[in-house]
């Protein structure tokens, strides 16, 4: 019996179409992964409703640099992950003076910051190994002034861009 051609064509597509679900099922889960912001504690880099691709691969190869935009499982137990802003590292001595942060006691500089924000903690040195992360929204951010500073094992991935909506289409990633 012979094959009619159709059926060679539409196997075809069949074989193309799961090929490429699978590449992207094994991109999703090992290389990058996309995040819905659901707080305002990253107000004004971030949004409530912002789509953005998180990279799940740099951190297999270097570290959480202060900066990098990170999302973490929640330190709380809960199911949800979190988003913020690595501001120390371990080793790093961080305070907080009347609204102002300072990393082995110089002033960081914030330009990401959109208020001057209420805080003050007492200085703690960050245990090798361990990642403080803040909110830019620092007045409504629960973070590690309240949970402590995050192991390496709780990060996901580092933000690499906001996807959706399209006019706030910016890369993140230093």
């Amino acid at each position: 019996m012979k094959h009619l051609p159709i059926f060679d064509e539409i196997f075809e597509w069949v074989k193309t179409i799961l090929i490429a679900v699978v590449i992207a099922l094994l991109l999703r889960g090992l290389v990058i992964s996309p995040f819905k912001v659901s707080m305002t504690s990253m107000y004004p880099t971030l949004q409530p409703d912002d789509l953005i691709l998180v990279d799940k691969l740099t951190y297999k190869f270097r570290l959480p640099m202060p900066g990098d935009i990170i999302v973490f499982h929640s330190p709380l137990g809960e199911s949800k992950d979190f988003v913020k802003r690595v501001i120390a590292v371990g080793g790093d001595e961080i305070e907080g003076v009347n609204g102002q942060l300072f990393v082995n006691k110089e002033l960081l500089k914030e330009p990401y910051l959109s208020n001057n924000p209420n805080i003050s903690f007492p200085s703690q040195v960050i245990e090798d190994g361990k990642y403080f992360v803040m909110g830019d929204n620092r007045d409504n951010s629960l973070d590690s002034r309240s949970f402590g500073p995050i192991e390496k094992k709780e990060i996901v991935g580092r933000v690499l861009l906001i996807f959706w909506p399209f006019n706030r289409w910016e890369r993140i990633w230093l």
